[in-house]
């Protein structure tokens, strides 16, 4: 080929590739090419693999439900929680938790519907906890050292010298008399 020839030949499979490309493949497309991939990969593996194929996709799925077994009670606890938590806290939280039927609180799709919850418990209990949330928080709150909001938070020029000195050598007295050079 000359180069003349090469040129064309590389122009032509680039235009064909972004023609491709801004057509793209629909999500049908998509579905019966990848299909089609596992038909042919299938047509391709003896028994022995097939069956070892089967094996792994059962015991997939199989680990996948399992886990969805043992943590889909503790997501739908910890939701029913979260919402709970608008009127209720504290022991009244974890003790209607202890006591409550969680499936009563689903949905159509197994969730857990959240007014549905807070309906159920500002019926039953009357005030949301937001009122006790307003409260100020406790002294034991930690101080992080960025000072007190509103505080003087540095010492006027030469105060922490002062109180170092008062510290070190007591109260500031006159100076002692000590031996002078001419007597």
């Amino acid at each position: 080929m000359t180069q003349d020839e090469q040129l064309a030949y590389w122009r032509h499979q680039s235009r064909r590739h972004e023609q491709a490309a801004k057509r793209g493949v629909s999500a049908a497309d998509a579905q019966v090419l990848r299909d089609r991939i596992v038909e042919l990969e299938n047509a391709a593996r003896s028994e022995d693999e097939r069956a070892v194929a089967e094996a792994v996709e059962a015991a997939r799925i199989e680990a996948a439900q399992a886990v969805r077994d043992e943590l889909l009670p503790q997501l739908r606890s910890a939701e029913l929680r979260g919402y709970a938590s608008v009127v209720l806290n504290g022991t009244r939280l974890d003790a209607w938790l202890d006591t409550v039927n969680a499936a009563a609180f689903f949905d159509d799709q197994g969730r857990v519907d959240g007014d549905r919850v807070v309906a159920h418990l500002t019926e039953m209990v009357g005030s949301p906890a937001l009122a006790e949330l307003a409260s100020p928080p406790s002294a034991t709150h930690p101080d992080y050292g960025q000072g007190r909001p509103g505080g003087r938070t540095r010492l006027a020029r030469g105060e922490g010298g002062r109180a170092e000195a008062a510290r070190r050598f007591g109260t500031a007295a006159a100076p002692a008399a000590g031996p002078t050079l001419g007597a």
